[in-house]
């Protein structure tokens, strides 16, 4: 018993983690598909699922995606949803080329957070099989986007840019100047904003002081 209340705990103090991906069990597949719109369309909407108002915001860098943050009274739950491109070898042995998804969520709601992170993996997996003829492959291998950036990023009202600003939603109402960096390194760590876009932001703060 007291064994059990040290693991809650522990989890409720430093909280847990999720991972789900179609490459994690034996029977690897990937959504076949050049239309990368789409797919990013898929995960957009997968997201949207379980955002409940939550600002969605553009996972930047070598892989792309999307993430969002819910907060209930001083417990977090953050996760993400990135969209990877790849090839890999159907059945017939044909190279074959599309995408696969990877959820993840990190925080101290450690009850309902893997639960919304199920649903936002299950959502993704049906979205895509919509967009996308889901194969099995062996030999998967990273591949590169088609379209630039301009080109996947698709949720221009949900995001928390706007037209490749660097307007983030909650930072310019804040007053206090170490709240902001807090709130913006966050960003930084949770891929939301990129390190160029961090320094920038950290530097319009800091000359206001």
């Amino acid at each position: 018993m007291r064994l059990t209340i040290l693991l809650l705990a522990t989890f409720l103090l430093f909280g847990c983690a999720t991972h789900k991906s179609t490459l994690q069990n034996s029977e690897q597949y990937i959504f076949v598909t050049n239309d990368e719109e789409a797919i990013f369309n898929a995960a957009y909407d997968a997201m949207l699922d379980g955002r409940r108002e939550t600002p969605i915001g553009d996972i930047t860098g070598p892989i792309r995606g999307y993430s969002l943050t819910r907060k209930w009274a001083l417990d977090y739950w953050t996760s993400m949803i990135r969209v990877f491109p790849a090839v890999g070898k159907n059945d017939d042995g044909v190279e074959v080329r599309g995408y696969y998804p990877e959820v993840s969520g990190e925080g101290t709601l450690i009850f309902r957070g893997p639960s919304m992170d199920s649903a936002i993996y299950e959502s993704a997996l049906e979205r895509f099989e919509k967009v996308a003829e889901k194969t099995k492959v062996r030999g998967v291998k990273r591949a590169k986007y088609l379209l630039e950036r301009d080109g996947w990023r698709l949720n221009s009202k949900g995001s928390l840019r706007e037209g490749g600003t660097l307007k983030i939603e909650g930072i310019e109402s804040s007053s206090n100047t170490e709240d902001r960096l807090q709130k913006i390194h966050k960003l930084k760590q949770q891929s939301v904003i990129t390190e160029e876009e961090y320094q920038k932001l950290r530097a319009s703060i800091l000359s206001e002081i």
